[in-house]
């Protein structure tokens, strides 16, 4: 069920959106997580998590060692100069993205605080009135917001969308 009013609107579901969502609903606020593509969805690029953001994550979400694919303890850096690292933890905890997604996506939408819709046909930002058109399944839905942000690869599609220009 689509809600008319919203503290927080992300746009994007990626781990950025998601994660956001999570620690948002857990402050109290109500987010909606808007989406173009169909979830799961796959991704091309690489599902690499650093020893810190798998150490996090581990200790939210239950039986996240069930993404992990692989867990390597050996890197190489090129830096000027090549620098292999060695440990006896893991460095790099490699997943496929889709899974890595679709997890935080589930630990954000856990309760009612947070709703998600994916297949998202369009969109129009209305900046001057704190409201967002969005079409799915070929009907327009009008929502308000209070804070609205772009959390997905770049944001100057949401730039664009809404006038802005970072550097003014």
């Amino acid at each position: 069920m689509i809600l008319k009013n919203y503290d927080v609107l992300i746009i994007g579901a990626g781990p950025a959106g998601a994660y956001l969502a999570y620690n948002l609903k857990n402050q109290g606020c109500s987010v909606l997580i808007i989406e173009k593509d169909t979830f799961p969805r796959y991704k091309i690029c690489a599902g690499g998590l650093s020893k810190k953001a798998y150490d996090i994550l581990h200790a939210e979400i239950n039986e996240f060692d069930k993404i992990i694919e692989k867990e390597t303890k050996k890197t190489l850096y090129v830096r000027k100069k090549f620098i292999q690292r060695k440990s006896e933890d893991g460095l790099i905890y490699m997943t496929y993205r889709s899974d890595f997604d679709l997890s935080l996506l589930k630990l954000a939408t856990s309760d009612n605080n947070v709703t998600f819709i994916d297949n998202v046909e369009q969109l129009k930002i209305n900046k001057n009135e704190n409201s967002i058109d969005l079409k799915l399944k070929n009907k327009i839905h009008n929502i308000k917001y209070k804070v609205l942000i772009g959390a997905w690869g770049t944001n100057i599609r949401l730039n664009n969308l809404v006038d802005i220009n970072p550097f003014e």
